[in-house]
């Protein structure tokens, strides 16, 4: 079946939203420092540099094999809060390790949006459609408390001490 399985009548909910940061791609040492600090919001000078470097991060192929899997029951759709200026490279690198190939759908941030990830994600989630929605896969523990509480089923990928401890140790 094709990774991106179009199912024409649906008696229950059809989606898996898979996050890419910290889920299926793992962020480069010469990405992460264009992080902004905790706090800062979304919008710093270095947010167009670190949402453009994204085609240098490393799969984490665990996850996206059970991703693969997952594509023969599901539709997938990844949600990133990356903006949309990398939405070409975002694409790219999907195909190259996730799709093989295939096109993926994909909701990014609009560029302007500087909130956190949460509140971001949600929004594009009610685009897509809450009812229409299986379950999410998410590595952060806020994220996915924003989806449980508009109640998308979200299962972690892991679990950090503190949200940014995996960014800090390659600072």
């Amino acid at each position: 079946m094709s990774i991106f399985n179009q199912h024409a009548h649906h008696k229950r909910p059809y989606i898996v939203i898979v996050d890419i940061d910290g889920t299926i791609s793992e962020a480069t040492e010469d990405r992460l420092h264009l992080l902004p600090p905790p706090g800062k919001g979304a919008l710093t000078e270095h947010w167009n540099e670190f949402n453009l470097a994204c085609d240098t991060d490393t799969p984490i192929t665990p996850v996206i094999d059970i991703v693969r899997q997952l594509s023969s029951i599901y539709t997938l759709w990844f949600v990133t809060g990356r903006c949309e200026i990398a939405r070409d490279k975002t694409r790219a690198w999907l195909r190259k390790h996730v799709t093989n190939g295939a096109e993926p759908l994909l909701s990014m941030r609009p560029a302007t949006d500087d909130r956190n990830d949460g509140p971001a994600k949600i929004d594009l989630l009610k685009k897509i459609g809450l009812s229409k929605i299986a379950f999410a896969l998410e590595d952060k523990i806020e994220v996915a408390r924003v989806f449980r509480r508009h109640g998308v089923l979200t299962l972690m990928v892991r679990e950090y001490e503190n949200a940014l401890l995996h960014q800090q140790k390659l600072l």
